[in-house]
């Protein structure tokens, strides 16, 4: 049975929760920045930036805030000297004190496909860490934070998760709302199947009256 949102693929949750295109720029999308957020905040927090509420219950991200030693920007097109196609990374860190540049990308994937967004992230943003550490004479990281819709993660992982700060418990945190965005999409295109099976049988029980009366 072809899923009926994209009529392109069998209807699975893997489908559903990472590959399905109709989905990409809604469910996706809030399910990818609720990850930023969390993100954002700890950065925020670890570096002592001002920005308020020190909480996730009503955090609003800033697309750039700043002290006098760190500068975090969220999905800002950096410019540079040459023209790259990928110069906007989800976060920019830039630590002013150790010179060090920081482009955090996050990625939800499916099983399949994890080691290979992993790789990718690195490889996509590789040209603008390039750039950057020529343009500030800086030393520059890509940490990709990526895990699967079900909270899978590579034998990386761990790493990537050291060198921003995620405790345990953040991560739990992360996992459990990427799954519980995930169950908010599924349930909210179950209910809007039911409501086409529903127009749908509803135009078949029609065409049937029409076809009786014209008979």
């Amino acid at each position: 049975m072809l899923y009926p949102h994209c009529n392109k693929a069998r209807k699975t949750v893997d489908h559903m929760a990472t590959r399905c295109e109709k989905m990409l720029g809604q469910d996706y999308m809030r399910r990818h920045n609720a990850i930023v957020k969390c993100i954002h905040l700890l950065l925020c927090n670890k570096h002592n930036i001002a920005i308020g509420n020190k909480k996730l219950r009503g955090y609003f991200v800033q697309q750039i805030v700043a002290n006098k030693y760190v500068e975090i920007r969220v999905d800002t097109t950096i410019k540079t000297d040459v023209k790259i196609r990928y110069n906007k990374p989800d976060i920019l860190l830039i630590d002013k004190i150790k010179k060090e540049l920081l482009i955090v990308e996050i990625g939800v994937t499916s099983l399949d496909n994890l080691q290979q967004v992993e790789s990718e992230k690195f490889r996509k943003y590789d040209e603008l860490a390039n750039e950057l550490g020529l343009i500030h004479g800086c030393k520059t990281k890509i940490i990709p934070y990526v895990i699967t819709w079900d909270g899978i993660v590579s034998k990386y992982h761990s790493k990537h998760r050291k060198e921003l700060g995620i405790t345990d418990r953040i991560e739990a945190y992360i996992q459990s709302t990427t799954l519980i965005k995930n169950l908010e999409s599924i349930s909210m295109e179950y209910r809007r199947g039911e409501r086409i099976a529903e127009t749908e049988e509803a135009d078949q029980q029609t065409n049937v009256f029409q076809g009786q009366i014209l008979v």
